[in-house]
This record gives structure tokens, sequence and C-alpha cells, in this order.
């Protein structure tokens, strides 16, 4: 304490109370604390104050001062602190308090933090521009950046507006601590068969309520092959086709032989394959042509016709038979032809030789509705008459 004489100071401190705070021997430095942080985050104002202890009880309150600081540590002097001994802190900082007693001691406090959270949080995303058209029954996702410096990442949701009061496509609620940037990933399924045009919003939410919300961008879904469609346009394939979106593909036709061989005057099968190559139901029309024509007098589907509509499921195949009568000696041909009813320009055709050859009996013909008995009951009364003529 030096030289000061003792009735100044006892001890090294202002005993006689007529000199209380005397700078001759109050050297004891003030002690300087800051009341009023956050316990934890929060949305709301934060009120403070700087509190001065001093050994001497000397604290002089017009020397309290407070300063907006890095979390390392506080500057010892009094340059860059600003006068007042009560404060408020309405956003994230790190406080610091000096303090002065009458003798000229100095003090100050270690950093405070006070958390106090008012910003919203950083959305980007990279991927959330989608240039093509999705195709309904599919996943969207999208995979925004959010990053909250303060309190952290409480929430992330993908909207269809931006108030997310009509149709959230997902949400996310895994917690992320503050300065954290964190990828959530939103996989959102699409309705299949509708087509729609969508925009889409990122909303971010903070540990304390803070909302950022931004639009993400927009998306077509557009419908697959086999969906109801009225526009070529909403469609997949490009093509709406009697009312629904189709990759317009032939039907398969198809003979199960490409000869057949069939004795005079016997009945014989022929089978015709038939497929429908599309996603949706099919009528197959399918018509029988036959080279000479006469073949076509004996030959007919089960409907005893030359033409017969086959329904199909997508992509089903059926077999179809067709009887065939052997009424004449010779090489014939027969041509299948078919056709889609949902398209005129949908058809294909197959081929089919038929050979008729003779019987070891040797008949050489039976032509339905010309019987072989009559032939010869006719050509044995033409013989009669012919001797009869001779005879007389």
């Amino acid at each position: 304490m030096g030289t000061y004489r003792n009735n100044y100071c006892t001890g090294g401190s202002c005993a006689h109370t007529d000199f209380p705070c005397d700078p001759r021997c109050d050297h004891g430095n003030p002690t300087a604390t800051i009341t009023g942080a956050p316990a934890d985050w929060q949305y709301e104002d934060a009120n403070g104050a700087v509190a001065c202890t001093d050994p001497e009880g000397c604290c002089n309150a017009i020397y309290h001062r407070i300063y907006s600081a890095e979390p390392t540590s506080c500057p010892s002097g009094s340059a860059g602190y600003t006068m007042g001994n009560t404060f408020t802190i309405d956003n994230y900082a790190w406080v610091c308090a000096y303090v002065r007693d009458k003798a000229g001691n100095s003090g100050v406090s270690p950093p405070q933090e006070f958390k106090v959270d008012k910003v919203k949080p950083d959305i980007t995303c990279s991927n959330c521009y989608i240039p093509y058209p999705v195709i309904g029954g599919t996943d969207v996702t999208f995979r925004p950046v959010v990053n909250d410096d303060d309190s952290g990442v409480q929430r992330v949701r993908i909207c269809a507006d931006a108030d997310c009061a009509t149709q959230i496509y997902c949400q996310n609620n895994v917690y992320a601590p503050g300065g954290t940037p964190v990828v959530r990933e939103c996989s959102y399924p699409t309705e299949d068969c509708i087509y729609s045009e969508n925009e889409f919003y990122i909303e971010a939410t903070d540990l304390v309520g803070n909302v950022e919300v931004i639009k993400g961008g927009t998306f077509t879904t557009i419908l697959r092959d086999g969906c109801k469609c009225e526009d070529s346009n909403d469609c997949e394939t490009g093509k709406c086709i009697a009312g629904y979106c189709l990759i317009p593909v032939n039907p398969n036709i198809s003979f199960t032989s490409n000869t057949l061989t069939a004795e005079l005057g016997s009945k014989n099968p022929a089978v015709i394959s038939v497929k429908n190559n599309m996603a949706v139901s099919d009528t197959i029309k399918i018509v029988i042509y036959g080279t000479p024509e006469k073949i076509l007098f004996w030959t007919k589907f089960t409907n005893n016709e030359q033409e017969i509509d086959i329904s199909l499921n997508a992509y089903e195949e059926k077999l179809i038979p067709v009887e065939i009568f052997a009424g004449e000696i010779g090489t014939y041909k027969l041509t299948a032809f078919a056709e889609s009813t949902l398209s005129s320009t949908l058809y294909t055709r197959d081929e089919q030789t038929i050979r008729i050859v003779q019987k070891e009996q040797g008949v050489t013909s039976r032509t339905p509705g010309l019987n072989i008995l009559p032939v010869i009951i006719l050509l044995l009364i033409a013989a009669c008459i012919s001797t009869s003529k001779r005879i007389s």
C-alpha cells in the first residue's frame, strides 16, 4: 500500500471512516458481472444489467459500461465500452462489462453469451429446378440445404403453397445445431394418371420459431402410357389415342404354322395368334381373305363368319381357331388382317398356305352345297339318255 499514513490506511484498507474510498489506500479492483443472459435460446429481447462488486464498497455507478464482444475475451481498457449499466439485446451477442470504483481501480467481466435469435434460417437448393416433366406415379426428390447460424434448424417442410396450408409434400423434424448446414432430402410421390402443373415452396423453421420460405420452383406431372387423356401434350408418349396416352404399336397376328396340308373333304382347324401390344384394352378386328377367293367359302371362325372381333386386355394374347374345309384340290393362300379399333392406323397381317391334296380313295371334289351323290346320279341319268338315243 506504499507509505500512506496509518490514519488513512490500516492493514491495506480504508479503515478510517473519514476517508472512504481514498485512492491512497483503495487499491483493490472491483469485479464486474452481467445479469439477464437467457439460459437458452429465445426470440424475445433480453434485458441485461452490469453489476459491480468492490472489496471496499466503492463502486462508481457512472463508470459502469457494456461492450459487444467476441466470445474469447473482454478488453481491459475502457475504450470501446458504451456508457450505461442496463441494456437490451435484440440479437445474438456476446457482452462484456467494465466497471470502475471511486478510487480509479477497474475490472472487466468474462464474455457473457446472450442467446437471442431473430434471424431467419438460410435456404439454398441447387436441384430444386426441375426442367423436365415428371411421369405421374414416380417420386420427385428435392435436396434443399438449410442453415441457421444461431439457434439451429428445427424443421424443414416442402409445400404446395407458401403457407403450407393446402398440401405438405414432406416434412423433416430432425434438429441441427446452429452453424451446421444440413441437407434435408424430401421425396414426394406424385399422383398416377393426373396431369398437373405444380409449384412448391421450401419452409425452414429454427429452434425459436423464425421462419424462412422460398419458392423452390415448378414441375409438371405428365401422364404415363395407359392413362386417360384429352390432349396429346399431356402424355409421356406424346400421343393421346381414343382417349388414352399410348405408344402406338401395331397388334401382332400370326398363323401358328406357315403351311397347312389337308386331304380333300376333310375339316381342318387352323390357329391364329393375336396380341394387343398396347397398355390399354383394345378390340382387334380380324378379317380373313383368300386367294383364290373360293377358299373363303370353306373357311370360317367360330361365329360362322370370315371376320371376328377379339377383346384383349393390355398386352394380352389369344389363340383364335379357324375351321377350313378342304373342298377342292389345289393350293390356296389365306391372309389374316388384324386392325385395332382404337386407331385405324394400327394394323398388321399374316399369311398361310393351304394345300388340299387327293385322298387315297380317289375322291376329287366336295364342295359345300354340291353333294357328290347327286352328281353321280346326274351323270348316270345323262349316260342312260345318251344310250337310249343311240338304240332308237
